[in-house]
């Protein structure tokens, strides 16, 4: 899928976390680091992902970073797709209630 728009995830989380949670979320530790963007290269497909940092929403004394992720994916079809972005949502889900 080349030129396709990006995969756009909000997170609560931290450059910090991203960045540690993230080998595990790709299944990989082989990743290029460019500032805030991550490129993954593997079997002729790219995925590209931006880490863009939001205003954090304040709610009284409690403060919640939140980012912008983006992922741009380069040699994937609709199901090599969904497969990618289940397994990086099951690593970056939070738990509540």
């Amino acid at each position: 899928m080349t030129g396709s728009d990006p995969v756009v995830r909000r997170m609560s989380i931290t450059r910090r976390e991203f960045i540690r949670t993230l080998p595990d979320a790709l299944g990989t530790a082989e990743f290029v680091v460019c500032g805030d963007r991550f490129t993954v290269a593997a079997y002729g497909r790219t995925v590209e992902i931006a880490f863009v940092e939001e205003v954090a929403l304040q709610i009284a004394s409690l403060t919640l970073p939140f980012a912008r992720i983006e992922l741009s994916f380069d040699g994937y079809d609709a199901g090599q797709i969904a497969a990618f972005m289940r397994r990086f949502d099951l690593y970056f889900q939070r738990g509540g209630g």
